[in-house]
């Protein structure tokens, strides 16, 4: 019963497990001061992002748009991904930052990726 229900809900708690090992290195390294520490918050930040923002989308649909009423407060929680996807950097700017540290890039970025690309 329910079987396509619970594959998004398994398939959000598979992308919360992948988020979690590197969120732990990420916090290791900047701890330790790891040399590597920029490329390994850049890829935390950028799981923990997609995880968050596909809870969301998920949580939505499994609501079935009452979600987005004032009834249930899941509309709340769904701004807050997307307030927090933005801070500290845009998926996007994180991912050209571990390109750039994977394929020896040149390119400088600016800080916290505070930029109007997206």
């Amino acid at each position: 019963s329910f079987q396509a229900v619970k594959h998004m809900i398994a398939s959000v708690q598979v992308a919360i497990e992948f988020a979690r090992a590197p969120l732990a290195r990420a916090a290791w390294s900047v701890a330790e001061g790891s040399i590597t520490r920029a490329t390994d918050v850049s890829q935390a930040k950028l799981l923990a992002s997609d995880a968050a923002l596909q809870a969301a989308r998920v949580a939505l649909q499994v609501h079935g748009g009452i979600g987005y009423t004032w009834e249930v407060h899941l509309h709340i929680w769904m701004k807050r991904v997307w307030a927090l996807e933005a801070s500290f950097g845009t998926r996007a700017w994180h991912r050209r930052r571990i390109g750039a540290a994977l394929f020896g890039s040149e390119e400088t970025l600016p800080s916290f990726g505070f930029d109007s690309e997206v």
